[in-house]
C-alpha cells in the first residue's frame, strides 16, 4: 500500500517523509492544510498497519477492559479486530485537531494548534514506515524467539510514540519557548497525557 502510493503521489509523499530535514520545504509542509486525500490515505494504511501488529502482538483483546466495554469483539474475529483497532487508530489521529482545538482556546496557545497538530501527523505517518518492518520481524521469529520478540515490538511501538511527542515537542518550541511553565502545562496535557494514556493501553496492559 505504502509502495502503490508513493508511486502515484511521488511530490505529496515526498514532502512528508522528508521529516528531518531543515529546508524550507519543511516549513511549506507546516503551512499547508493537513486533511487532504494524501494524509487521509496515508493515516488509513499507517492505523490498519498499527492494528495489524497489535492484534499480532496482543491476540487477547478481550483482556482489554475499555475495549470490552464497548465493542463485542470476539477471539475468533482475526479480521474484525484488526479493522476495529485500525479505526481506532483512525480516529485517534483524525479527531485528534477537535481536541487539541479545545486545549488550545483553554490555555491561550490557539495560534499553535494547527502547527502543532500537522507535526504530529507528519510524525506520526514517518515513524508507521518501520511498522511493515516491525511486523515481518514478529512474524520471522515469533516462533524460535517469542518472549524477546514481543519485547522488541512493544518496544518499537513506544519509541515510536515517543518520537512523535519529542518531534512536535521540538516544533512547539521553535515557535514558543517550553521554558514557559504555561506552555509546558499545554504540552502535558496534549501530548504526554494521551502518549501515557496509549502506552497504558496498547504496553503496560499486557
Amino acid at each position: 500500500m505504502y509502495g502503490g502510493i508513493r508511486t502515484v503521489y511521488r511530490p505529496g509523499f515526498a514532502r512528508i517523509y522528508e521529516l528531518w530535514s531543515n529546508t524550507p520545504g519543511e516549513q511549506s509542509f507546516l503551512s499547508r492544510p493537513t486533511i487532504t486525500w494524501l494524509n487521509v490515505l496515508l493515516v488509513l494504511v499507517f492505523s490498519l498497519s498499527l492494528g495489524l501488529l497489535i492484534v499480532a502482538i496482543h491476540t487477547n483483546v478481550q483482556s482489554l477492559v475499555i475495549l470490552r466495554q464497548l465493542f463485542a469483539v470476539q477471539e475468533s474475529g482475526l479480521v474484525l479486530r484488526v479493522v476495529t483497532y485500525a479505526l481506532l487508530v483512525a480516529a485517534f489521529v483524525l479527531l485528534k485537531v477537535m481536541y487539541l482545538s479545545v486545549m488550545g482556546y483553554i490555555f491561550d496557545v490557539s495560534s499553535l494548534v494547527l502547527i502543532q497538530y500537522r507535526e504530529f501527523v507528519r510524525s506520526l505517518l514517518f515513524m508507521g514506515l518501520f511498522l511493515p518492518v516491525v511486523m515481518l520481524l514478529y512474524l520471522v521469529l515469533n516462533q524460535t524467539w517469542p518472549e524477546g520478540v514481543l519485547w522488541v515490538s512493544n518496544g518499537v511501538v513506544s519509541l515510536m510514540l515517543l518520537a512523535t511527542v519529542f518531534r512536535v515537542a521540538r516544533t512547539v518550541h521553535r515557535r514558543s519557548s517550553l521554558l514557559n511553565l504555561h506552555l509546558f502545562s499545554y504540552l502535558c496535557a496534549t501530548e504526554i497525557i494521551p502518549l501515557t494514556v496509549l502506552l497504558k493501553l496498547l504496553i503496560i496492559a499486557f
